[in-house]
Order: structure tokens, then C-alpha cells, then sequence
């Protein structure tokens, strides 16, 4: 049997092998109920392989590969309605109506699409079809997406989610509305509604205001 030490995050512990990887920020030492043999040492190592590429695209469940593990909570059993209360418990330093809109606009239309999901399950694609469907303005669509970044933000800072579907989703671009300037019949109606109703210097103001483009 063979105990030599090694490298990688790998070593015989006991009559078992006990892995060392980073999870959240926090090391933890999980131990695997295999002999140390070389056979097994060869087999950890490829699993702590494995578990490092899960982590890094968060999708890494640590119940999945060591369900009998204390050392550390795990986010990927929350869902998009968890993140949305922990957001929503963030916001106590915006003034009390946004923070309100924000949770109107969650409740109306993330949520219930959703709200039921594990955090890390969604994607992009997903998000751009609920984009699709709403049939809102650019700029109200643009105000949905703000508390939807937050959530998804959230669960990035908290380890959920390596990162935020919602990152390549761009604001929506709010058309300025074109000029609709008077016609020279209702320019003439109303300086003369001013010339007999308002004092001369109103009539005469407005009338070099339209005439004399200003």
C-alpha cells in the first residue's frame, strides 16, 4: 500500500485520502472514504480535477461529492427567489421608493418566471427571451433590468455564481422624441388669442419668439 506523500491538493489521511481545494474563498479539506493506494491517489486526483473545473464554472454542488461535509454552506441550493430576499434585505441605504420599485418589478416580473429556480441554473438565453416577451418601452425595460443585475450580482459576490448571466444583456436605447413644431396657422391663431387677451408685451414676446426663431 502505498503512503508517499504528494502534491496537488492530494495526500493520504489516515486510511483515507483528504483533497484541499478552495470554495467560496474558504479552504476546505474534505476527506474521501478510499484506501491511500496508488491506484486511488491517481483517482483523487482526477476527481479534484473535476470538482475545480465545476467551481470555476460555478456549477460545483459540494452535497454532490461530499454530502457528509460541515465545513461549508451551500449556495447552489438557493434559488432566484432567496437571492431576491437577501437583495432586497441589501437596499436598506436607498431612499424607500426605489426600493419599493425594486421589489415591485421583481415580485411582477422576474419572480414569477424565476423565482423557483436554483440561482445557478439560469442563463443568458433564458433572460433574453423574458426581454422578449414583456412588449414594454426601452426605458421601462431598462428599469426592470436593474434590480434583475442586482440580485445576479448578489449571488456572484456570495459565491453562488461564477458569473452574472445577466452581464452581456445591454440597455435597451431610448429614442429622444422628435421635434413637433407648431404650423404657421396655429403660430397666428395663438398670437392672436395673445394680442387680445394677454398684456401687448406677452404678444409681442411670443411673436418674436416664433418669427424670430428663437
Amino acid at each position: 500500500m502505498g503512503r508517499r506523500s504528494t502534491t496537488g491538493g492530494v495526500v493520504p489521511h489516515g486510511a483515507g485520502i483528504q483533497l484541499t481545494l478552495y470554495y467560496r474563498g474558504e479552504r476546505i479539506r474534505p476527506t474521501l472514504n478510499l484506501r491511500p493506494t496508488e491506484a486511488n491517489l491517481r483517482h483523487a486526483r482526477r476527481l479534484l480535477v473535476e470538482i475545480r473545473e465545476k467551481i470555476r464554472h460555478g456549477t460545483f454542488a459540494i452535497a454532490d461529492y461530499f454530502p457528509d461535509y460541515a465545513g461549508v454552506a451551500d449556495t447552489r441550493a438557493l434559488t432566484f427567489g432567496d437571492y431576491s430576499k437577501r437583495y432586497e434585505a441589501s437596499l436598506s441605504k436607498k431612499a424607500a421608493a426605489t426600493r419599493e420599485d425594486y421589489r415591485k418589478q421583481l415580485r411582477a416580473i422576474w419572480s414569477p418566471v424565476f423565482g423557483d429556480r436554483l440561482i445557478h441554473e439560469i442563463r443568458y438565453s433564458e433572460i433574453e427571451q423574458v426581454i422578449g416577451n414583456l412588449g414594454v418601452t426601452a426605458k421601462t425595460l431598462n428599469n426592470y433590468l436593474i434590480p434583475l443585475r442586482g440580485v445576479l450580482a448578489f449571488a456572484v459576490k456570495d459565491g453562488a455564481i461564477s458569473k452574472n448571466p445577466a452581464d452581456g444583456i445591454e440597455n435597451a436605447k431610448v429614442q429622444k422624441p422628435q421635434p413637433d413644431p407648431f404650423e404657421q396657422s396655429e403660430v397666428e391663431l395663438i398670437i392672436e388669442d395673445l394680442a387680445a387677451n394677454a398684456h401687448p408685451q406677452i404678444a409681442n414676446y411670443f411673436a418674436a419668439a416664433f418669427f424670430g426663431g428663437f
